[in-house]
């Protein structure tokens, strides 16, 4: 009988300590999914707060209004480059902006398609030292420009595709800047850059640049044909693929309408 109750009593231990390995196994199950759990929060509540911030700075950046202007390359149809326009803009472009920006993206070859021949863009590269293949890269050095401007000027090559509203939003940025406020802690206050703190100084002065066809050479009009040829040299293949999209609505308008009477002419006798 003492054997027995020794056997049960052995029992009873084993089974309650098996029931206690089992539970504190549960409660290490419980804490490692909550642990994960919170850990999945933390990582959600960073997301939608990193979402948030950038929605912010987005709203905070597309707030400031920005003049409009005529474009001949802006429209649904009649569109074209001004040829002229875009020659000084290119002179705008590379006698200032090449100074610290580089278009990498961009070569002299590209200006075939604004009607110049192949003698007269060998004669702008040349003047430039380039062959009219390469890219126009700046002289500065990116890092020469970190140091004396605390970040590397961008590169504009696409810079009118990169901004909401580009091209407006080019011409305004070279016009924008202003005399300091009292309050303003920064470099160079520009109305239109978002948070008004720019690195780069106002780059356009009247009569700076010696224009060829007798236009005005002062500073806006610099800043309207320097983002004309921007606008180019970010798509120049904008007005040929503007014409053939209204030629193949024609087309699908003339399409659409033979059908329609043929269908009828084929089904006319059938009630």
């Amino acid at each position: 009988m003492l054997k027995i109750m020794a056997n049960f009593s052995k029992y009873s231990t084993y089974s309650a300590l098996s029931q206690c390995s089992c539970t504190i196994s549960t409660l290490r199950a419980m804490l490692s999914n909550k642990a994960k759990s919170l850990s999945k929060s933390k990582h959600i509540i960073c997301a939608v707060l990193v979402l948030a911030l950038s929605f912010n700075a987005n709203a905070a950046s597309s707030s400031i209004f920005i003049p409009q202007n005529e474009w001949s390359f802006e429209g649904k149809v009649g569109t074209y480059w001004d040829s002229d326009q875009l020659l000084r803009g290119y002179k705008v472009a590379t006698q200032v902006c090449l100074s610290c920006h580089s278009m990498k993206y961009f070569n002299h070859r590209e200006m075939l398609k604004l009607g110049f021949s192949k003698d007269q863009i060998k004669v702008l590269a040349k003047d430039l030292e380039m062959d009219i293949n390469s890219a126009l890269f700046s002289e500065l050095d990116p890092k020469d420009a970190k140091e004396a401007y605390g970040v590397v000027p961008p590169d504009l090559s696409i810079i009118t595709k990169g901004r909401p509203d580009g091209v407006n939003y080019v011409k305004a940025l070279m016009l924008g800047y202003e005399e300091t406020p009292e309050d303003f802690d920064g470099t160079n206050y520009n109305k239109y850059f978002a948070g008004n703190n720019i690195a780069m100084p106002s780059q356009l002065e009247d009569g700076m640049i010696e224009y060829f066809d007798g236009s005005l050479e002062n500073k806006e009009q610099y800043a309207k044909d320097v983002a004309a040829f921007l606008a180019f040299a970010a798509d120049p293949k904008r007005i040929e693929r503007q014409n053939l999209g209204v030629g193949v609505l024609f087309f699908v308008i003339m399409f659409a309408i033979l059908t329609y009477l043929t269908k009828r002419q084929i089904w006319k006798d059938v009630k």
